[in-house]
């Protein structure tokens, strides 16, 4: 048993626990598509205005501070 514990011990313990991050460069028209597509799903299901205009204003925010970040780095 002992020697089950001291493998897994060591395999776990090459994990890196200090991922590299991911940058993702993303394109104007598909946040374009993204409100398109949440307006469409307002429409269908009858959903408040506001719970859309909330989706769409915080996926350009995130969407602004990623590109500014991006620009950071390089």
């Amino acid at each position: 048993m002992n020697k089950y514990i001291n493998f897994l011990k060591l395999k776990v313990g090459n994990i890196n626990k200090n991922p590299l991050p991911i940058y993702v460069e993303e394109e104007d028209n598909i946040t374009d598509e993204i409100e398109k597509s949440l307006l469409e799903i307002k429409d269908s299901f009858d959903l408040p205005t506001e719970e859309i205009e909330m989706s769409i204003e915080s996926r350009r925010y995130f969407k602004n501070i990623n590109k500014s970040s991006n620009k950071a780095n390089k």
